[in-house]
């Protein structure tokens, strides 16, 4: 989302203390929008990036988990999960994931 966006741009920037709290404002935002709809894969998987990145490891990798059970078809899904991988210091596990979502189409750009 916006929220996530935004937060990755600061990051990028360097300004890692923005970054956090606009991620917290994100994952704020997600699981009010997950009251609404329990079942959104890619939510869950956005949500499991966002709190990877300001260190609830266990907690964002349960959400991508859930997020690939729930659309285990999801190009999209199977791409954030390889970058929550990533982004935990998973490279071994997240690379053939995303090899995988770029292989059946998921946009290079």
């Amino acid at each position: 989302g916006a929220w996530g966006d935004l937060a990755s741009a600061h990051q990028l920037a360097g300004n890692k203390a923005e970054a956090t709290k606009l991620y917290r404002k994100a994952i704020e935002l997600g699981e009010e929008a997950r009251k609404l709809s329990r079942q959104d894969a890619l939510l869950l998987a956005h949500l499991g990036g966002y709190m990877v990145t300001i260190g609830d490891t266990a907690a964002g990798l349960n959400l991508v988990r859930q997020a690939q059970a729930l659309a285990p078809q999801s190009v999209e899904v199977l791409f954030r999960a390889g970058e929550t991988l990533e982004l935990a210091g998973r490279r071994s596990d997240a690379i053939p994931l995303i090899n995988e979502a770029l292989r059946r189409g998921f946009p290079r750009s």
